[in-house]
């Protein structure tokens, strides 16, 4: 239905402030980072907040706090006590959750008990799970089951639903039949809120007057202009820095697990900078410290995308059997790439969100080798300097003693 299209717009809206709730935690405690494939077993527990990047990722035992894990195969049995935030290709959750769950992901089956709210976006859904709050889940192929406790919110291609629902059911999406749903609040399908709009006096049905050849016409223009633009900026970052260029691919492309890492640790700084940031704005000489650290992020968080694009070509590129570096020549496959996936509606923002994210993440990561280089060339220079002045001494002493000796 025409009332569904329209709200699917709204979607990449959606999409961000869903993102930015899964940015802001509820507390702030110690913390425990792991990097290599994790497992928890039953009989382990920790008693602090868990982020996990790794391609595979196994929780049996209980965490004593939050949970942010981000992976290829996330398999979630345990206990946790406070929110989980959950980011994969293939997620198996069948836990109880003292708190909000945050999901996103291609395929994703939910068991267990959510004693607050529950936020899913996956392609694939298999909701067989007790949340007792609110729940919203946005999807293409999904079948909800169990119980929620509160509203339901559900918008999805095909929608299957037959959980009970203890509030109201707001669903956008085409299910021929809701009879095997229990539903105490209202149901509010496609059909109710075309008939509620219309007794406003708006028309779903209208066709704007503007027409759709002319939207497309307008979106061409503006993705065009973007196209040329940004492929001239980046033709200019990779010109005057063709070596960062070359060790910035190395951080996202070098395997999953680096991509992985680069996008936690970009995402992790997006999620921390704030409160320093806050902290020198407040204070007379700080401040133009923070105005100088927040250009620095958002040039790297816009304009950083030339290099996660020009990554992306390189892998594409490869794919089709182009061997060889080309930076100019992947570049401009990756901007292709993203003028492609801007053309979609629900996944642009996600899309462009996760390029800034890892863009962050990798010049952190570069820098923070270079860093960890030079100390290290630091101290073997130290080290020889070291040396070689105890052989001056030594040799200096020996001198004076044969002088003395000379002398006698």
């Amino acid at each position: 239905m025409k009332i569904f299209k329209k709200i699917l717009l709204t979607l990449p809206l959606l999409l961000l402030l869903t993102t930015i709730s899964l940015l802001l935690p509820s507390k702030t405690e110690a913390a425990q980072f792991e990097f290599k494939p994790y497992t928890l077993n039953s009989d382990q527990t920790v008693d602090e907040d868990l982020y996990v990047v790794a391609d595979d990722i196994k929780i049996d035992g209980v965490v004593d706090g939050d949970v942010i894990l981000i992976g290829n195969t996330v398999k979630l049995d345990g206990t946790i006590t406070g929110d989980a935030y959950i980011i994969g290709t293939t997620l198996t959750i069948d836990s109880n959750i003292y708190g909000n769950i945050f999901v996103l992901g291609n395929n994703t089956k939910i068991e267990g008990l959510v004693t607050d709210n529950t936020y899913i976006i996956s392609s694939f859904l298999d909701y067989q799970a007790d949340t007792q709050r609110d729940m919203l889940a946005i999807f293409f192929d999904g079948i909800l089951k169990g119980s929620v406790g509160d509203d339901l919110r559900a918008i999805g291609v095909k929608p299957q639903i037959e959980s009970i629902i203890r509030g109201d059911l707001v669903l956008i999406g085409e299910q021929g039949n809701l009879t095997e749903t229990t539903v105490t609040g209202e149901i509010y399908d496609s059909n109710r809120l075309s008939r509620i709009a219309e007794s406003q006096g708006v028309d779903i049905e209208e066709t704007p007057s503007f027409g759709l050849e002319t939207i497309w016409e307008s979106r061409a223009l503006s993705l065009t202009i973007n196209f040329l633009s940004f492929l001239l900026v980046g033709f200019i970052l990779i010109s005057i820095s063709p070596v960062k260029t070359y060790k910035i691919q190395e951080q996202i492309t070098g395997s999953t697990n680096e991509f992985l890492k680069s996008l936690a640790v970009g995402f992790i700084v997006f999620m921390l900078i704030p409160i320093p940031l806050f902290i020198l704005t407040i204070s007379i000489v700080g401040a133009p410290a923070a105005m100088l650290i927040t250009g620095l992020l958002i040039f790297l968080m816009f304009f950083g995308k030339v290099w996660v694009e020009t990554a992306l070509g390189k892998e594409i590129l490869g794919l089709l059997k182009v061997e060889g570096y080309r930076p100019f020549k992947s570049f401009l496959t990756g901007r292709v790439l993203t003028i492609l996936v801007n053309i979609i509606p629900i996944v642009r923002g996600f899309y462009n969100m996760i390029l800034s994210f890892v863009a962050l993440g990798a010049v952190i990561r570069m820098k923070k080798g270079y860093y960890q280089l030079a100390n290290k060339e630091a101290k073997e220079y130290r080290e020889k300097n070291k040396d070689t002045k105890k052989k001056t001494i030594k040799k200096t002493t020996e001198k004076k003693k044969t002088n003395k000796k000379r002398e006698s």
